[in-house]
């Protein structure tokens, strides 16, 4: 989140409450807290005293602010992307019913060592995602299609190796291009 904060530096995250209970990881990051089915039991928490992320974060956006959502709601790593949330489906298609214009940007992060501190990143910005009309269609239809737009969009700049092999090849490859001297760019 902090390598897409310095690419996008006006925008608030939906994130997991664990991280803003942190004070340490506040100083990194802030955003609207997502309270999660595994949040509630780990903090005893009750989730209606936390606003809806969806409802905060369409709020956010009504006031001219930009969101950054992770649509997998997970910081795990793998060879290719987890299932996707509805979440950010169904914030666009809230706001285009009420005649607000977004622009859905995809974004991907690319880590030479992604389970270590100050790992080199980098922050890949797609297309802007064409949201598809409602054309009539029942709501929760359209915004079926709306996040299917929005996961074709973010696999096209995520990392999708067709196998954990694969992956993990061109994980050590990344990792030894960053160790080398010579700064030079990899090709995967």
């Amino acid at each position: 989140g902090h390598q897409v904060l310095a690419a996008f530096p006006r925008v608030q995250f939906l994130i997991s409450i664990q991280l803003i209970r942190s004070w340490f990881l506040r100083l990194f990051i802030a955003g609207i807290p997502v309270v999660r089915p595994k949040d509630v039991e780990r903090y005893n928490l009750d989730p209606a005293s936390v606003a809806s992320p969806v409802e905060a974060g369409t709020a956010h956006l009504r006031r001219g602010g930009d969101l950054g959502i992770f649509p997998e709601a997970s910081s795990e790593w793998g060879h290719r992307p987890q299932h996707y949330k509805s979440g950010a489906a169904r914030i666009a298609c809230t706001l285009i019913e009420e005649g607000i214009d977004l622009e859905v940007i995809p974004v991907g992060l690319f880590y030479s060592t992604p389970d270590r501190f100050r790992s080199r990143a980098e922050v890949v910005r797609g297309k802007s995602i064409t949201i598809p009309d409602r054309n009539g269609q029942d709501r929760s239809v359209w915004e079926d299609q709306v996040a299917s737009a929005m996961g074709s969009a973010l696999d096209e700049v995520s990392v999708n190796c067709p196998d954990e092999e694969t992956f993990e090849r061109i994980q050590a490859n990344a990792l030894d291009v960053a160790r080398s001297t010579s700064g030079g760019a990899a090709t995967f």
